[in-house]
């Protein structure tokens, strides 16, 4: 019998981590019947690719048309096919946290199931108060700008109807949802606790290598100064260019080396109470609900209050309120030297 244990994220909730524990783990599962299965480009999530909206940002994914992208998606699942046939591992791993954004998980499902005997699905949600941050220092780092982070009318992504959906594609019996708060992870760490989950379905202790953190958010300082050059870049008419991302990524992984030059402290909700209170109020009820249905051996998420709406014409003015509170002068101009110090070479590849 061969058996699929389907990793769907969803966003912020420790995917990168999982993800780069899986792959630090390959032989340590083979040799307990287990097979991560990862053979593609990790530029973009390409078994989640035909089943998503056609958003793809190419230029981040380094495809040269959508044509080309899906292609590659096809190929994928025909190499997911071949491998499960032909190894001899009874059980599979495949881990995309695009898989939670995909329109029809029934579609999902038939495709699996023309591979697999039986598929598990694990998905772990977590709170709007502590999503929120984490989900605007990503938004930040990719360049997106103050207006496209308070886009939503809700902050930040709804689970409940997500969960609802696979709960019909696959069955609840074969739907497990995990906190992420730290307090309810086995373990600590999300590989740990993954680790605890592939164990329960599996039927014996399953060993994993915990690679530690990753895609960690950055100072909050840092953050604000980067939504500020987000700004100006959109008021400039500028697009996020592959050069661009590519640059925007080499200075991450600076600020990352420098991480200790940075006043400390990431993003927090903590001094922001409208914010505070519009999620409360956009995610009282789904929280109950996700709580009741499906978290209820383990620690719930939790709400401080019941919060009320903001109003859309204050939306922007609470979330400059709360950034600004981070800004720090000096790590601004530290953050220029850093830009400036990964633009001189294509400055002087330009002049030659």
């Amino acid at each position: 019998m061969k058996t699929a244990i389907v990793h769907i994220g969803a966003h912020k909730t420790g995917s990168t981590s999982i993800q780069s524990s899986l792959r630090h783990s390959q032989e340590q599962l083979l040799a307990q019947g287990i097979r991560y299965f990862n053979d593609y480009n990790r530029r973009v999530q390409l078994l989640s690719l035909g089943l998503r909206r056609r958003t793809l940002p190419l230029v981040k994914a380094g495809y040269i048309s959508l044509a080309e992208a899906e292609a590659a998606s096809r190929d994928t699942w025909k190499r997911l096919a071949r491998t499960v046939l032909r190894q001899p591992e009874p059980i599979t791993v495949l881990s995309e946290e695009a898989l939670m954004r995909i329109k029809s998980p029934h579609e999902l499902a038939r495709l699996l199931h023309r591979i697999f005997d039986r598929v598990f699905i694990v998905a772990y949600v977590r709170d709007p108060i502590s999503r929120f941050p984490s989900s605007i220092d990503q938004w930040v780092r990719e360049g997106r700008s103050s207006d496209h982070c308070i886009a939503g009318r809700a902050l930040v992504a709804p689970f409940l109807h997500k969960l609802l959906r696979y709960e019909e594609a696959f069955g609840a019996s074969f739907l497990i949802v995990r906190n992420f708060d730290p307090a309810n992870r086995h373990g600590g760490s999300p590989s740990r606790d993954f680790s605890h989950v592939l164990s329960r379905i599996v039927g014996r202790p399953v060993m994993m290598t915990d690679a530690g953190k990753a895609n960690e958010s950055l100072p909050a300082s840092v953050t604000h100064a980067l939504l500020q050059e987000n700004d100006r870049r959109e008021a400039m008419g500028l697009t996020r260019s592959a050069g661009w991302l590519r640059r925007r990524k080499d200075l991450i992984a600076e600020i990352r080396l420098m991480a200790a030059s940075f006043a400390p402290g990431k993003l927090s909700l903590n001094d922001a109470p409208p914010l505070v209170d519009h999620l409360c109020h956009a995610f009282t009820e789904e929280v109950d609900q996700i709580n009741a249905r499906y978290l209820r051996d383990q620690i719930p998420m939790r709400l401080p209050r019941a919060g009320r709406a903001l109003p859309r014409s204050s939306m922007r003015v609470a979330f400059d309120t709360w950034m600004d509170g981070y800004a720090n002068e000096s790590d601004a101009e530290l953050l220029a030297q850093l830009n400036a110090m990964i633009d001189r070479p294509r400055l002087q590849l330009d002049m030659s």
